[in-house]
């Protein structure tokens, strides 16, 4: 039998089994909440695929239609080799406003460059900011990826014809040049060209970049010929009206205006223009070109002012034999001045011009006297007979 002072086993027991139950009971639900947890973490550290594990990891059905297969979230295609290399996790706008950068602006100039074509619309947008410089170095940048005879993105050549209506000469001189290199011949780029050459609208020698642009298109350029003639009559700068001569014999046009240019260059008071307007038409090589100058001379023979006449019928003699046939046709001219002139002129051109002589013998029984002696002298010295 236990002593008085020990509970007996036998009450103890229930109690202790009473107190396990209602510890268990408490500490149910944190032991439920542990592997729910353990379980997340379980299934978030899946071994990847690239890694080897010791247990063979389950077989997997195909999947039976497209809407069963796996896809693939927030994937976006690989950048392509020169986005790596040159963008550098900028855009084509951050790397246009870095153009004038002194440290960055060579690496934005070759970004840009070997970009190509995508950097375009980046490029044209900068072309509507209002700095000048920023227009300025981004045409220089356009221009750039041409050259001589270059075939320009159809964005690029709209740009520059764009541009010929800037404020800012630099910027024009740079379309000029762009337009120029790709053989651009629209009539409207033709219209504005001649604008420029209106007195104070350029300065000067954006005007001689004009007058350059249009001797290259030659009669392509031939809308233009007004304008070039008066500039050549009327321009401050000796410089200026020479080129506009050149111009003026390269690209023809309406006859008026062309023989006006060349009256103008003939008595313009530069003499080293006067010169030059007859050494360019000495220069002419037998064509169309040169045919047309021939007939603007032998209308200048019937010219009011008699120095002008004297100094084109010594220009025509020059010609020698390459105005035979003009002045052969100018034997039948309604005008009696132009007549008597042309019989001169074949005369002092002398043996070369043999190919004359039938119209010549005509004129022998003109009604004019004076016609009559200069035949009859022309012959004779067409003959080598004086």
């Amino acid at each position: 039998m236990p002593p008085l002072n020990q509970p007996s086993p036998r009450r103890s027991y229930p109690r202790l089994v009473c107190i396990c139950i209602c510890i268990c009971l408490c500490l149910l639900p944190l032991a439920i909440g542990c592997d729910s947890e353990d379980d997340d973490k379980k299934s978030s550290s899946a071994p990847s695929p690239d890694k080897t594990t010791d247990s063979t990891p389950a077989k997997t059905s195909a999947p039976t239609n497209k809407t069963d297969a796996p896809t693939k979230k927030n994937v976006s295609p690989a950048p392509s080799p020169i986005d790596e290399t040159l963008h550098e996790g900028k855009t084509f706008a951050q790397w246009v406003d870095l153009l004038g950068d002194r440290a960055d602006g060579p690496v934005a100039s070759e970004v840009l460059m070997r970009a190509g074509d995508p950097a375009i619309p980046a490029l044209l947008a900068a072309l509507q900011s209002e700095s000048k410089d920023r227009r300025i170095r981004v045409m220089d940048m356009l221009r750039g990826r041409g050259g001589e005879n270059a075939t320009y993105d159809p964005r690029v050549i709209e740009a520059f014809i764009a541009a010929l209506d800037d404020k800012e000469s630099a910027i024009r001189k740079t379309a000029i040049g762009g337009l120029r290199d790709a053989r651009v011949k629209q009539p409207r780029v033709i219209a504005k060209l001649a604008a420029l050459l209106q007195v104070n609208r350029a300065p000067w020698d954006e005007q001689t970049r004009v007058l350059g642009y249009l001797t290259s298109l030659g009669p392509d350029a031939a809308a233009a010929t007004e304008a070039v003639a008066k500039m050549l009559a009327t321009h401050d700068r000796k410089y200026a009206r020479r080129k506009a001569l050149t111009t003026l014999l390269a690209i023809g046009g309406d006859r008026a205006e062309v023989s006006k240019g060349l009256v103008a260059a003939m008595w313009d008071e530069d003499d080293g223009i006067c010169d030059l307007a007859e050494d360019q038409v000495l220069r002419l090589k037998p064509g169309p070109r040169a045919k047309q100058v021939d007939e603007l001379l032998v209308d200048l023979l019937d010219s009011n002012d008699g120095l002008v006449r004297e100094t084109t019928r010594e220009l025509l003699i020059d010609l020698g034999a390459r105005v035979v046939p003009r002045m052969i046709e100018a034997l039948h001219d309604p005008r009696l001045s132009v007549r008597k002139r042309a019989v001169f002129v074949l005369g002092k051109i002398g043996p070369p011009a043999k190919a004359a002589l039938k119209p010549l013998r005509q004129k022998l029984n003109d009604n004019d006297k004076e016609t009559r002696g200069l035949a009859k002298l022309a012959i004779d010295k067409i003959e080598g007979k004086l």
